[in-house]
């Protein structure tokens, strides 16, 4: 990893782990306080409704207490009272207009009935049939032998005309103030319609199941109603025993909330069923604005953690491409800066440092300069004498055998070649400049060896006009013709090749001689500075790397008994002027 991606992954891990770290906090802190203000809002929407049925039903015990304290009515049951028939001889039902009247006040009374002991009926509806006065009779009898305030359970009643509806009957006794004997028994019969639409409308609005039960765990309303709730009283008997008890199951398969809360007066319990998936999708919705958020602040701290990093590693970076480019040998580079912290003073001091580099390069490369064009003027010294005198023997001996027929072409070869070498005194000629003078020496050294080699030329007419460095070529074809055929019983090849590649240029020098064994070969590469003694190359070697660098010069590869190829790489510098003497 770079320093701007070490940077960056510091910075930005230590935000997002800072930041999830307190989201994490904020989200369960979120998430308890809102689960509980839920809870909360439950048991306050279960108060809202518990209350709304207390009403209803203290609005039933007051019709009562009122009917009771009613003289009128007090004086009828009074003076039925009076008379000591046999309880159940008498079945007679008086229609009262009073009793009638307080019902139609209340919309949640469907009828008010009074039992005497003599079994007479008072009643706001005279409707009822003798069903009606059998459980009249009933709730009588319960009362005698526990007397005080009751409610019944569910019930179907049927009048006399064939309506039949559902009521639960609240059951008192109504007594002589007097002399504080029990006169009646007071039945007022509760509408279970509004209450139900009362609990319905509850529980539609709150989006919960409600069970109503009386202190018997008998059933007295459901919602849905086509849905049977008695198995959770069963599976949770506490529901029945405290009040406001919050539990979560599992009901139907699904996750609730079961609260369960006492209606004191009536000695009812509600337990109310609120599903879970209510509460998780308002969770669910302000997660994803979370979500949203958490995103958004991930990508700003992407954007600022990205920035500050390049704020600091931005001089490092430009700092260490200048490096490379100096690693690469361009010693013009410098660094532009007008800061003045440490980043300012380092581009300075490397500013500096290129200079002084740049400075030693040019006075080393000057005096090896020096050096290397002395060598080569002892090296023409030592070579023009020895070869000279090899050419004229060679000259000698063809004029005995032939006659001197071909002296001509052989002595002309020989001044050209001998111009070339010892009149041209530039260090860089063109490529074609030098393919002349080679082909000048083939043809001596065919007069000399005869027919045991070939000559091939496969140049590329683009690098013809590319500079070389003088006197490159002959040495190393001396070498494949002296070293490379020696010994071989085939016609000795040479093949001069020429190609770009890139910005260089390419010459390679390829024979079909004897090769050189892979140790040797080995032992030359891991020898850079003793890399060509011994096979004449050497010193074109290093005049190549002196001239133009360490990236270019000779390359060997071989192989026994299929030859050997060296390439030389040059930079591609074509001239148009420069002109070597052909």
């Amino acid at each position: 990893m770079t320093i701007h991606q070490k940077i960056f992954s510091y910075i930005f891990s230590m935000i997002l782990v800072l930041f999830i770290a307190i989201s994490l906090a904020v989200y369960l802190l979120f998430y308890r306080t809102f689960f509980e203000n839920e809870v909360r809002n439950i048991i306050n929407n279960q108060d809202n409704v518990t209350e709304n049925v207390r009403f209803m039903l203290e609005q039933i015990e007051g019709a009562a207490t009122m009917i009771a304290a009613n003289p009128n009515i007090a004086s009828e049951v009074d003076a039925a009272a009076t008379d000591f028939q046999v309880f159940g001889n008498n079945n007679e039902v008086h229609h009262i207009a009073t009793l009638e009247n307080t019902a139609n006040i209340l919309e949640v009374i469907n009828g008010i009935h009074i039992v005497t002991s003599n079994g007479e009926f008072f009643t706001s509806n005279a409707a009822i049939d003798a069903s009606q006065t059998s459980r009249l009779r009933d709730l009588y009898s319960a009362q005698v032998l526990n007397p005080g305030e009751t409610y019944t359970g569910l019930q179907a009643l049927t009048l006399a005309t064939g309506y039949t509806f559902s009521a639960i009957s609240y059951v008192r006794p109504m007594y002589n103030y007097n002399d504080e004997y029990s006169l009646a028994v007071l039945v007022i019969d509760i509408d279970y319609v509004l209450l139900r639409e009362v609990l319905t409308a509850a529980a539609i609005k709150n989006h919960e199941w409600v069970l109503l039960v009386d202190r018997s765990g008998n059933t007295i309303f459901t919602y849905p109603y086509n849905t049977i709730l008695d198995p959770i009283l069963v599976e949770n008997p506490d529901l029945l025993q405290s009040n406001q008890t919050l539990i979560e199951r599992k009901v139907f398969g699904r996750d609730m909330i079961v609260s369960s809360s006492d209606i004191a007066t009536p000695s009812w319990r509600m337990v109310r069923l609120i599903p879970l998936i209510d509460i998780r999708q308002q969770i669910n919705s302000i997660e994803m604005s979370l979500a949203l958020i958490i995103l958004l602040y991930i990508l700003i701290a992407l954007l600022s953690s990205y920035y500050i990093s390049k704020i600091f590693t931005q001089p490092i970076k430009v700092m260490y491409e200048k490096f490379q480019a100096v690693e690469r040998g361009d010693l013009t580079v410098r660094i532009n800066t007008r800061r003045k912290d440490e980043f300012g003073h380092l581009g300075h001091s490397f500013n500096a440092m290129v200079t002084q580099i740049d400075l030693l390069l040019k006075q080393q490369l000057h005096e090896q300069q020096q050096k290397s064009d002395l060598e080569f003027e002892i090296l023409q010294a030592q070579i023009n004498p020895h070869f000279l005198y090899n050419t004229l023997d060679s000259i000698k001996w063809l004029a005995a055998i032939q006659n001197a027929n071909n002296i001509g072409e052989l002595t002309t070869a020989l001044i050209n070649l001998l111009k070339y070498n010892i009149s041209v005194k530039k260090a860089v000629v063109l490529l074609e400049d030098e393919i002349k003078s080679l082909n000048h020496y083939i043809v001596v050294q065919k007069y000399r060896y005869g027919d045991t080699f070939e000559a091939h030329f496969d140049l590329d007419p683009d690098t013809l006009r590319c500079e070389v460095l003088h006197f490159m070529l002959q040495p190393i074809v001396e070498n494949a013709i002296i070293h490379g055929f020696e010994d071989i019983s085939h016609t000795g090849l040479i093949t001069i090749r020429s190609i770009r590649e890139g910005h260089d240029l390419v010459i390679s020098v390829q024979d079909n001689g004897i090769g050189i064994e892979a140790d040797r070969i080995a032992d030359l590469e891991n020898n850079p500075a003793d890399k060509f003694n011994g096979i004449g190359m050497s010193n074109i070697h290093n005049r190549i790397q002196l001239h133009y660098g360490k990236a270019y010069g000779i390359s060997i590869t071989s192989e026994v008994g299929q030859g050997t190829t060296v390439r030389i790489r040059l930079p591609y510098q074509p001239n148009q002027e420069n002109r070597g003497n052909s």
